[in-house]
């Protein structure tokens, strides 16, 4: 998702997502060398565990336009299995008991039923745990999950990593520890102080490079450590979370990802006019087929908005793709358009100038079309299905700016009349689904006002 709330002085560093590389993941062959033989050790000794809970904290060290700063935060970390887990980093805080998760962020809180297992998609697509397990400062989480919560930890760790590299070992509280550094095929290098004895992990630190900062931001230390910790299962306490007493409790994500103001992602956009925007459709042989609002007019649209590299996108697409496959014989599927607006956007050319206003060329437009198809194909998601289904590509984001996308995915549904009706952001598939009665009710609507689009 892409609405974070940056309210504390690393709120920078927290905003820089490395997160997954905007590809297709790819399983590694298996490799016997020396850093992967260290991995496997360590992946070993974590899915041994019955339970893991640390004390864990975060440092962090750096200079904003020469300003120093330096923060140690508290991010306390338990894990039960199958689904219990507890963790939280001011103003966030992410809780699984076995029966319900709960959500919390910047004094609001949300109850939903809990999951039947863990996944780094249960955590892409809650708010809380996005901004715990995001960016470069949710790295040592994240890989902390990884370990405790997948069926193999060692290829969890693999994905998206260029190699492996045995380093030199370092004293660490007094433990001689091992090296093990991570170097991936896009993002931060990560370096994992391992103990000789029990294979777990004695500090995780991080080393963006510095290109992929801005400018006027040097990293000194990005490291995490566990403090005291225990590989008992936890007690029930610690997996039970108690709001503070000025918290408030909502009934949605949307609600739980509202602003400042209390504006929740979309809320400005439903039960009015679409903005003016353009569209770039996949065409064939390479080409994009621009579409405007005016193209608009009298159709019932659905604009769907994702990334290939966001896994709570997979699922809405499936979801997607069941709602096109329901409406490819409706006597008024003429009058419907849905289309499958991909975020993704090019990587930044090496020799590029740093200027980012600058338009993205031809070759990586081609290159996020290529992206963006063969996920597309990799998924077997059929959502390009001339006329009534379309993909479309965003590169350079002037088609969210218009629209006022905040979060990922995040679903429009516009009437044909041109009015926003509804609005869903980062749902379960099933509201997707649900949405199937309403598409209908607006296709058999007729009247002079679904004719053309209103506003400006």
């Amino acid at each position: 998702m892409l609405r974070s709330p940056l309210i504390c002085s690393a709120s920078l560093l927290l905003a820089l997502v490395s997160g997954p590389s905007p590809g297709i993941a790819m399983t590694q062959e298996p490799n016997f060398d020396p850093g992967h033989s260290l991995l496997r050790r360590v992946a070993e000794a974590y899915a041994r565990l019955p339970g893991y809970a640390d004390e864990g904290t975060m440092t962090l060290s750096f200079a904003l336009a020469g300003e120093e700063t330096a923060q140690t935060l508290e991010k306390p970390f338990a894990f039960a299995r199958p689904n219990r887990l507890a963790v939280a980093q001011e103003p966030a805080a992410f809780y699984l008991n076995g029966q319900e998760q709960i959500s919390a962020l910047t004094g609001l809180y949300l109850i939903a039923e809990a999951p039947e297992a863990l996944s780094t998609t249960v955590l892409a697509r809650d708010p809380a745990a996005a901004y715990i397990f995001g960016g470069i400062t949710g790295i040592p989480s994240m890989t902390l999950f990884r370990l405790l919560a997948s069926e193999d930890p060692y290829e969890a760790i693999l994905q998206g990593v260029e190699r492996l590299e045995r380093e030199p070992e370092r004293t660490i509280d007094g433990i001689e520890c091992r090296s093990l550094k991570i170097v991936p095929e896009a993002g931060p290098v990560v370096r994992l102080l391992i103990d000789p004895q029990s294979y777990l992990l004695r500090r995780i630190e991080v080393v963006p490079a510095p290109q992929e900062l801005p400018e006027d931001l040097t990293v000194k230390e990005i490291s995490w450590s566990p403090g005291t910790i225990s590989t008992q299962v936890p007690p029930d306490d610690r997996f039970v979370y108690s709001p503070p007493e000025d918290a408030r409790r909502v009934e949605s994500l949307a609600a739980l990802m509202a602003g400042p103001d209390g504006t929740e992602p979309g809320a400005n956009l439903k039960g009015n006019p679409v903005p003016g925007v353009t569209m770039n459709l996949l065409a064939p042989d390479g080409a994009l087929e621009p579409l405007t609002r005016d193209d608009l007019a009298g159709k019932v649209v659905v604009i769907d908005a994702w990334t290939t590299w966001f896994e709570p996108s997979v699922s809405e697409l499936e979801a997607l793709a069941t709602v096109i496959d329901h409406f490819a014989d409706h006597p008024d599927a003429d009058r419907l358009l849905v289309v499958s607006l991909s975020l993704d956007k090019p990587a930044p050319a090496e020799d590029a100038p740093e200027d980012a206003e600058a338009p993205p060329s031809d070759e990586q437009i081609n290159e996020v079309r290529t992206l963006v198809e063969q996920f597309l194909d990799s998924k077997e998601f059929r959502l390009d299905r001339p006329p009534m289904a379309r993909v479309a590509l965003d590169p350079d984001g002037q088609t969210a700016e218009a629209l006022g996308i905040e979060a990922i995915p995040m679903l429009i549904l516009i009437d044909a009349g041109g009015v926003v009706r509804e609005v869903l952001v980062a749902s379960p598939p099933q509201k997707v689904l649900e949405l199937v009665p309403t598409i209908e009710a607006l296709l058999d609507a007729e009247g002079p006002d679904s004719a053309t689009p209103s506003g400006n």
